[in-house]
């Protein structure tokens, strides 16, 4: 009895173990979790069912990786990437993706991709015209043309002065260990635009300081904003901001103050 005591002990231990080592999800899996968490609060808290977003349009590009499947969408307003559970789908076809979740700057590490602006969907569905779709087709066309990454030459920087107490954009990568969770205060201008995302106006902006990789900090406000404006910013600086599902930030100022030349 005791011998077997201990193979029943040994082979529940063992399980234990397995389970444990399990292999982590990817972050295209913890993507597609937090949309399924974010979903049930909205639909929980929805009075009807067209407060859920949806894309439609033609499929113009696709491709799998990772358990998913990645779609290239012609709304009829622009394109737009989206991200479904893996599912046979084929250039053409004419789709509505619904349940959308906006994500910005979303990082694939199985395509070894970064998209700029794309949708996670909780499900997808042949053709087109959905309920709501319009008005998030114009959405979409909105956040596309706000998130596109600007080219080298695209903006001119000189003029931009350092304001009262404030740093250049280069000097506070060069001081982020010790400006970390204090109050900064920079001016540059809005080299990147992404409105309403999670609640939040999320920008990218550049002084003309600074080396490739280390010229680009990362604000959220509730204020708006356009590409190309000049602007000051003032908030508390958090380094190497990780909020899971592929969102690493070296640096970013969260709910920071702004106000416009």
């Amino acid at each position: 009895m005791k011998k077997l005591l201990l193979i029943i002990l040994g082979i529940t231990l063992g399980m234990s173990l397995f389970c444990a080592c399990e292999a982590k999800p990817s972050k295209e899996t913890q993507a597609w979790i937090r949309n399924q968490q974010l979903q049930k609060q909205q639909n929980a808290a929805a009075t009807k069912p067209d407060n859920v977003g949806s894309i439609s349009g033609v499929i113009v590009e696709t491709m799998n990786a990772g358990g998913y499947t990645y779609l290239n969408i012609d709304t009829g307003s622009g394109q737009v990437w989206a991200a479904v559970k893996e599912q046979p789908v084929t250039v053409g076809m004419t789709i509505t993706v619904d349940g959308i979740m906006a994500m910005p700057d979303f990082r694939s590490e199985t395509l070894e991709r970064t998209f700029d602006l794309i949708y996670f969907g909780s499900s997808v569905a042949q053709g087109g015209n959905a309920p709501g779709s319009m008005p998030m087709a114009e959405a979409i066309k909105q956040g596309q043309e706000h998130s596109k990454a600007p080219r080298a030459d695209e903006f001119d920087f000189s003029g931009i002065s350092v304001p009262s107490g404030g740093l250049r954009v280069g000097e506070i990568f060069d001081r982020k260990s010790d400006l970390s969770g204090k109050t900064v205060k920079f001016r540059g201008k809005v080299v990147k635009y992404v409105p309403q995302v999670m609640g939040k106006n999320w920008l990218h902006i550049q002084d003309g300081t600074g080396s490739q990789g280390k010229n680009d900090i990362t604000v959220t406000t509730a204020a708006a904003a356009a590409v190309g404006d000049i602007v000051t910013v003032e908030g508390v600086l958090a380094v190497d901001k990780d909020f899971g599902y592929g969102y690493l930030y070296d640096l970013i100022i969260e709910e920071a103050k702004l106000s416009s030349e």
